[in-house]
């Protein structure tokens, strides 16, 4: 299987129980603190698992596919922030973001447009408020939780303990565009403290903070609340 034979080790929300990044100090699923959590080492990559998936195994644990063909898997996320959240993945294992290059512009391309048509079905159908064209945040983490390039897709409202702090994060996160610009300008992806969009981010973290803010005040004004916490 690709991506067998590595070692991965991470810290175990005992919150949410969601796998994450030794570096974290607070879970990248439900905000909480990683303080004294459980350590998890696993050799073998758990999207990996999810391309081999057969039609029979297709819903484990909560990471239902919802489209595959011969490049792209689109799955609902396993430890999502939100009522609505999924993980669009390559067939091939590519590592992370540092491992592409202007060739896999196309590829990337291809998952955008994957992602993006599967939410906005699923959003219709499952009577989402809100116009499906906004308050959506479509990224990349580096470095990543699974070892296997992944591009989150994430529909506002979240359910962070705090937002401020830890929604969409500069510099782990990287927006979709700015992945895309920086291999047709750099022919590479820069992460960390190479990156030069801080501002652009910052701008972008803001208004999908007020976004968030403000449809948790509509749903609680208007008795929703319960139908967009994550289910």
């Amino acid at each position: 299987m690709a991506g067998s034979g590595i070692e991965i080790v991470r810290k175990i929300c005992s919150a949410c129980t969601k796998p994450n990044i030794r570096g974290l100090d607070s879970c990248s699923g439900c905000g909480g603190s990683l303080e004294g959590a459980a350590i998890s080492v696993k050799h073998s990559c758990a999207f990996c698992d999810v391309v081999d998936r057969t039609d029979e195994q297709n819903y484990d644990a909560g990471e239902l596919i919802r489209y595959r063909d011969g490049s792209i898997v689109v799955f609902d996320s396993k430890f999502p922030m939100s009522r609505f959240q999924w993980n669009v993945i390559p067939c091939q294992h590519i590592e992370s973001v540092v491992e592409l290059r202007a060739t896999h512009l196309e590829l990337l391309d291809q998952m955008y447009k994957a992602g993006h048509a599967v939410i906005s079905k699923i959003l219709q159908q499952d009577g989402h408020l809100w116009d499906a064209s906004e308050g959506i945040y479509f990224g990349y983490n580096y470095p990543p939780s699974v070892p296997h390039l992944h591009l989150y897709i994430v529909v506002c409202p979240v359910v962070l303990d705090d937002p401020e702090q830890s929604l969409f994060p500069f510099p782990r996160s990287i927006p979709h565009q700015q992945v895309m610009d920086d291999l047709k300008e750099h022919g590479r992806v820069l992460v960390g403290n190479e990156r030069n969009d801080k501002e652009s981010h910052e701008e972008v973290r803001s208004e999908m903070i007020k976004e968030n803010t403000a449809r948790w005040h509509f749903l609680h004004a208007n008795k929703l609340a319960a139908s967009y916490e994550k289910q």
